[in-house]
C-alpha cells in the first residue's frame, strides 16, 4: 500500500493521474496487494485503484459530494490514503468497505455481478469455438454450466433466458456492413448527442471482444483491465473525461487493432489516430472508424481464408 501511495499521492493532476492510473506497474503493484490480502478473487484491482482517483480529484470523478453514495465513497477513499495501517484485518475491511461503495456508485452491485456472469458465459462461447483442443472444449463447457446455475440463482428463469437469447459477435464481413451501416452510425451519434449511451457501450464492448479474440492469451488480462467497459461508460455518463484522456485511451484501442491488421491497412488507421491531435475527440466517431478497421481486417481474412481454398482445390 505504501508503495503505491508515494507513487501516486504525489500526483496533482487529474490528468497525469489518470495515465498512470494505466501503466503496467501500478496495476501490477494493485494486484500484488489484493493477492497478498487474499482479495483478489472478489476485488478487481482496478476498482481498489479507484480510491486514489475519488481521493484525489472528488469532483473531476464524482462531479459533487452533495448526495450520500458520493460522500461514502470519498470518505471510504479517504479512510484508506490517510490511515497508516499496522493491521491487515483493517485494510483489508476498508477495503471492502470501499468496494462495495464503489460498485453501489458505478450502480447495482447485483447488476454488476450480473454483467460478470453474462460476459464470462459468452466469452467461453469464443474460447471454445477457438481451440481445437477436446479436453479444453470440455472444460470449458463444464465452467459454462456451472456459471448457468450461479446466474440462476443470482437472476432466475428470466436472467437465464436474458443470457441464452443473445447471439455472440461472430465476425462476418456481410453481417458488419450490414448491422453498422450509415443509418446505425447517424443513430449512435444522435442518441449520444442526447445522453442515451445504450449503442456506444455496445460499440465498445465488440470492438474489446474483436480484440480479445484475436490477441494472445497473455494480452487478454491487460486489455480487460484498460478497457473496462463498465467504467468507461461510467465515466462518459458523468462527463470525466478529458481529451487527452480521450485520446490515451483510444490510441490504445487502435494500436490493438493495429497488431493484428493488414499492414496495407496501416495508413488509414494512423490517419484516424492523427486526427486525435489536430480535433476534439468526438467518441461516436473514433468508435465508427474504429469498426472500419474491424471491417478491413475482417475482409483481409475472408481473403486470405479464400485463397487457402482454392490452392486445397
Amino acid at each position: 500500500m505504501d508503495s503505491l501511495k508515494d507513487k501516486l499521492l504525489n500526483v496533482h493532476e487529474f490528468e497525469t493521474l489518470s495515465k498512470k492510473m494505466l501503466q503496467k506497474e501500478i496495476n501490477d503493484l494493485g494486484k500484488q496487494l489484493l493477492e497478498k490480502l487474499k482479495m483478489n478473487s472478489f476485488v478487481h484491482h482496478r476498482n481498489f485503484l479507484a480510491a486514489f482517483m475519488v481521493f484525489k480529484f472528488p469532483y473531476d470523478v464524482m462531479h459533487t459530494l452533495d448526495n450520500t453514495t458520493n460522500r461514502e465513497l470519498y470518505n471510504y477513499s479517504c479512510k484508506l490514503m490517510e490511515t497508516e495501517y499496522d493491521d491487515e484485518k483493517e485494510l483489508r475491511s476498508d477495503i471492502i468497505k470501499f468496494n462495495f461503495c464503489f460498485k453501489k456508485w458505478k450502480g447495482d452491485d447485483g447488476k454488476v455481478l450480473k454483467e460478470q456472469l453474462f460476459n464470462e458465459y459468452h466469452q467461453l462461447g469464443v474460447d471454445i469455438m477457438n481451440t481445437d483442443d477436446e479436453d479444453r472444449k470440455t472444460i470449458y463447457k463444464l465452467t459454462r454450466d456451472r456459471i448457468l446455475d450461479c446466474s440462476h440463482k443470482v437472476g432466475g428463469e428470466k436472467f437465464i433466458e436474458e443470457i441464452m437469447s443473445y447471439k455472440p459477435v461472430i465476425l462476418n464481413k456481410d453481417d458488419l456492413m450490414m448491422q453498422y451501416n450509415k443509418a446505425h452510425n447517424d443513430l449512435l451519434c444522435e442518441e449520444f448527442d442526447k445522453g442515451d449511451y445504450t449503442k456506444t457501450k455496445q460499440l465498445f464492448t465488440f470492438i474489446k471482444n474483436t480484440c480479445l479474440q484475436f490477441h494472445r492469451k497473455e494480452d487478454h488480462g491487460d486489455i480487460d483491465d484498460t478497457i473496462d467497459v463498465d467504467f468507461i461508460m461510467n465515466r462518459i455518463k458523468n462527463n470525466a473525461y478529458s481529451n487527452s484522456e480521450y485520446v490515451t485511451l483510444f490510441r490504445y484501442m487502435f494500436s490493438l487493432i493495429r497488431a493484428i491488421q493488414s499492414s496495407s491497412n496501416d495508413e488509414l488507421l494512423e490517419s484516424f489516430v492523427n486526427e486525435m491531435d489536430t480535433d476534439p475527440v468526438y467518441v461516436p466517431r473514433v468508435l465508427i472508424q474504429m469498426v472500419e478497421c474491424i471491417k478491413n481486417l475482417v475482409k483481409d481474412l475472408e481473403n486470405l481464408k479464400n485463397e487457402f481454398t482454392e490452392k486445397a482445390n
